[in-house]
């Protein structure tokens, strides 16, 4: 498998169900073992030009799990502010013996360009509003227990190898969000329904990049038939006319509510990438259900972020498997 973990597009089912499994794997492994005690030489830099809370502190804990030596990168403090650009910036990095990047840049050409320009591993953890691969890669994973845990045995889907047969619907600010479009590219490598619910306003208008079974401004269209429904924040940092979303009216049409759940498949699972606006995007009672994944989410990212770092870095996690 390669090295840089950019885009979801950039791999096959089989690469990312590996990712999956070695997650899995990590999740339940005892991680005293010597092979991650011998990570404390390998550097990973961690570089976040936008703000982050759980994916920068999930990063860092995925990488001191697998013993790896973590520096932080604060760009308000470093010479970004006096004028370096990012390309001198990452190749001091590199030749100060960094071994690996995770980046979170505002631009969508960003990461790709410091793939190019430096010949270390570069880890996607946020490109503008263009992918968040790792995050899809936790939300894949949390999808999978659910399975396996026999969430839709009602539905017909009792393994992750029917994963094809879900039908999931993403719902809210669309057309800025990153982990939609990784989620949605994921999907499709696995043979999913998508589906895409939310204001007009915050619709795609365009081709998205990724088939799409409906998109739609009325809940009632698909709710019934969804088994997943993941939630989205909205962006209004983003928004240019952030008047435009009315925060009682998207409630009322696109919150996920006890009264939207109601009318939505008794197996149904809620799911939201963080950070979720109680009581807007999604009721408290539901966030706090048994019918919520979000801290499964959480948990999950970890693993799912260990498992592209140790391949990223050449950590042989088989042998460990192997024993």
């Amino acid at each position: 498998m390669r090295h840089n973990f950019i885009d979801i597009e950039d791999f096959s089912a089989h690469e990312l169900s590996e990712l999956a499994v070695r997650a899995e794997f990590l999740k339940n492994t005892d991680l005293s073992s010597p092979i991650f005690m011998e990570n404390k030489n390998k550097i990973l830099a961690l570089i976040f030009l936008e703000n982050s809370t759980r994916t920068r502190i999930s990063f860092e804990i995925a990488a001191k799990k697998l013993g790896l030596t973590v520096i932080g990168f604060d760009s308000e403090k470093s010479s970004l502010e006096k004028g370096e650009s990012i390309k001198d910036t990452v190749l001091t990095l590199k030749a100060l013996g960094v071994n690996a990047i995770v980046l979170r840049a505002s631009s969508a050409s960003s990461i790709n360009q410091v793939a190019k320009w430096i010949q270390i591993p570069v880890i996607n953890a946020g490109n503008a509003m263009r992918s968040h691969p790792t995050q899809a890669i936790g939300d894949f994973i949390t999808i999978r227990e659910a399975i396996k845990d026999r969430k839709f045995v009602d539905a017909g889907i009792a393994s992750p190898d029917e994963f094809s047969k879900l039908k999931i619907g993403i719902v809210g600010d669309i057309i800025h969000s990153r982990v939609a479009r990784s989620l949605g590219e994921l999907f499709e490598k696995f043979g999913a329904s998508t589906y895409l619910i939310g204001p007009r306003e915050l619709l795609p208008r365009y081709d998205i990049g990724f088939p799409v079974k409906m998109i739609t401004d009325d809940f009632g269209d698909c709710i019934q038939d969804l088994d997943i429904i993941i939630a989205l924040r909205i962006q209004l940092e983003r928004l240019r006319e952030p008047f435009l979303v009315n925060p009682i009216n998207y409630r009322d049409r696109y919150g996920i509510t006890k009264s939207l759940m109601a009318d939505a498949k008794p197996t149904a699972l809620v799911m939201h990438p963080g950070p979720q606006v109680r009581d807007l995007e999604i009721d408290s009672d539901i966030v706090d259900s048994d019918c919520s994944l979000i801290l499964k989410q959480v948990e999950n990212s970890i693993y799912a972020r260990m498992a592209v770092l140790s391949t990223a870095l050449n950590i042989d996690i088989e042998g460990v498997m192997r024993k």
